[in-house]
């Protein structure tokens, strides 16, 4: 009956009721370090052991465990991060990321297993960021918030 009402085929209803579940990202935390040179995609420092799998788009904001939407990070960049959207400055090299290493994410994705589609992750940000409100403040860096730079989160996302 909740189908029917809702014009969901059967095999939706589950996920349609109780959402979607993580997938566990052991078998790309590797890969994506070494993609990402030992480095925390945020604060660009050394992660020596320990590094987290983050999902760029918060999974609170949009259950997407696609490889364009996972970089490695420090744990506490991670923790800090929780469920902010990212500052203008992240998004631009995350999409440089996603345009400069194109096909070692793609080789990630095929070796690992991996679902991979940078175009709908892309549009999933754009409807995220740009309609966000002027007022609103991005995550930076633990403990520390950015305005919405819109001119630059735009162009990023192009």
């Amino acid at each position: 009956m909740v189908a029917g009402m809702n014009q969901l085929p059967q095999a939706e209803l589950e996920r349609f009721l109780f959402g979607v579940e993580r997938v566990a990202r052991d078998s790309v935390r590797g890969p994506l370090l070494d993609l990402q040179q030992d480095r925390c995609f945020y604060c660009d420092r050394h992660v020596a052991t320990g590094a987290e799998v983050d999902h760029f788009l918060p999974w609170s904001r949009h259950p997407d465990d696609g490889l364009d939407n996972l970089v490695a990070t420090h744990p506490g960049c991670n923790a800090s991060k929780r469920d902010f959207l990212a500052a203008a400055e992240h998004v631009e090299r995350w999409r440089v990321r996603s345009a400069e290493l194109a096909d070692d994410l793609v080789t990630i994705a095929r070796e690992n297993g991996w679902r991979r589609d940078d175009a709908r992750t892309l549009a999933v940000a754009r409807t995220r960021y740009l309609r966000l409100p002027d007022s609103v403040q991005l995550w930076q860096a633990p403990s520390r918030f950015m305005p919405l730079d819109r001119r630059r989160v735009a162009s990023a996302l192009r």
